[in-house]
């Protein structure tokens, strides 16, 4: 008897511990910088020498290996099929829990919507 009565306590305040430390680790986490409205959309083409990725303000994203060179024709775009859809994350907080740190996570979509 006395070692179930151990064993409900026991049970019990494991699940009174893990209950407050969710509560208390979901009340510490700062706010996400990741908002609808921090969406930014970036259209990628080939670079008129073909070396590298640029975007459309004509910075670059990505370069191709040593040699490698993208050669297109005349008549085609250089314009890549899609859009980049980048939204800031934040890497590291302060003491108040204001972001000091962050870095652009990205992801592709072939159609543009960015949502």
């Amino acid at each position: 008897m006395c070692t179930r009565i151990l064993r409900i306590t026991t049970v019990m305040f494991a699940t009174l511990l893990l209950f407050f430390s969710a509560t208390y680790a979901k009340a510490a986490e700062p706010e996400t910088t990741k908002q609808a409205g921090q969406i930014e959309k970036k259209e990628l083409r080939i670079s008129n020498d073909g070396k590298t990725i640029v975007d459309q303000n004509g910075r670059e994203v990505a370069r191709f290996v040593k040699d490698i060179e993208m050669k297109q024709t005349e008549k085609t775009s250089q314009k890549l099929q899609g859009c980049m859809c980048c939204t800031p994350e934040c890497l590291a907080y302060d003491q108040k829990g204001r972001c000091i740190k962050t870095y652009s996570s990205c992801t592709w979509d072939f159609d543009c919507n960015c949502n």
